[in-house]
């Protein structure tokens, strides 16, 4: 992996990116407001013995996670993570609080895990608490500052000089990671003697021995997002034949689970889930600092293993018919540059 070769500033939206006055950029103010920062500085300064800290003025907001920066007194920097919501946006649904909370833990279990196994560099935990009902107000995880942006934060789109050692990068990450396999489909859960197992997947299940139970599971379970509704504004007259490939996932899926040809029983590699270039760490200069975004990370069949979300493409037999020409080739140039970078 390149080392690091320059970094000028943190690019951070901050509250930029949530329109003001809206429901959003009211949520996230009665989110800043509620948490008890002196608190979490308390904490921070006991973890190095006592040095005093400060919280800088700056936020980030990532998914469901509030980012801060603690800076000590002798210039150390640490990245405070706070989680600002539950899946139904109540604090109070104990359901939630404790899936959350199992979700924040196998977080920081899997990135022990992958600390230890590859050279995957991933930000170290200092110290963290997932249960929401503490001194701070969330549950919040102390984790290494690392002196880059996510690639995304620099720009939506990887500049074309930067993209092949970049992609480099991201497929040896993606590599090393998926060397970390076991006997099991799940989620990873670290023992007291610092030894690894495999959990059940938050809303899916297992556990799972086999990649065909964990399919199965998979097409009971997925929901499409966007509503038919939605599907044919976006669509128009190729809406009801993208319908029907949908309708037919499922059962589809199903079949093909009851078939697999090969490692139905493992071993499983470990996979990211949300690995793109929005949680790669990067210097101004594109290298690679880090992965980070470990929450949804857990072991899966090898038939999902998938390119980085960064060059996912929507498939013909899933897109619009207009999306494609007669011999299956994008018509969208930008479609047709990722497929050359996907080779």
């Amino acid at each position: 992996m390149a080392t690091l070769t320059k970094f000028t500033v943190y690019k951070w939206s901050g509250l930029n990116d949530v329109a003001e006055g809206t429901e959003g950029h009211g949520r996230v103010k009665t989110f800043i407001e509620s948490i008890n920062w002196d608190a979490l500085c308390q904490y921070a300064s006991k973890l190095r013995n006592g040095e005093s800290c400060t919280i800088d003025p700056d936020i980030d907001m990532g998914g469901v996670h509030m980012i801060r920066i603690i800076t000590f007194s002798d210039g150390t920097r640490w990245i405070a993570r706070l989680r600002t919501r539950f899946f139904n946006n109540d604090d109070d649904n104990e359901r939630d609080v404790a899936l959350v909370s199992f979700m924040e833990q196998q977080e920081i279990d899997c990135i022990h895990l992958v600390r230890e196994r590859t050279n995957v560099p991933v930000p170290a935990v200092y110290g963290y608490n997932v249960h929401p009902d503490n001194a701070v107000g969330a549950s919040f995880m102390l984790m290494e500052c690392l002196p880059g942006n996510t690639a995304m934060n620099i720009d939506p789109d990887i500049p074309p000089r930067h993209r092949v050692s970049f992609f480099a990068d991201m497929a040896r990450f993606q590599t090393a990671i998926s060397s970390i396999q076991f006997p099991k489909i799940g989620s990873i859960i670290r023992l007291q003697d610092g030894t690894y197992d495999i959990g059940p997947i938050p809303k899916l299940g297992g556990p799972f021995n086999t990649a065909t139970e964990c399919l199965t599971a998979l097409a009971d379970n997925v929901k499409f997002g966007c509503p038919i509704e939605g599907m044919r504004a976006i669509c128009g007259d190729s809406s009801d034949e993208i319908a029907a490939h949908i309708r037919d996932f499922t059962v589809r899926l199903k079949s093909l689970a009851a078939s697999i040809p090969t490692r139905n029983h493992g071993a499983f590699p470990l996979c990211h889930i949300d690995f793109g270039h929005h949680n790669v760490i990067v210097d101004d200069d594109y290298n690679a600092l880090g992965a980070i975004d470990w929450e949804h990370a857990c072991t899966l069949p090898w038939e999902v293993v998938d390119f980085p979300m960064t060059l996912s493409i929507t498939l013909a037999p899933m897109a619009a018919p207009t999306l494609y020409d007669k011999k299956v080739v994008p018509k969208d140039a930008t479609v047709r540059e990722t497929i050359i970078d996907r080779k």
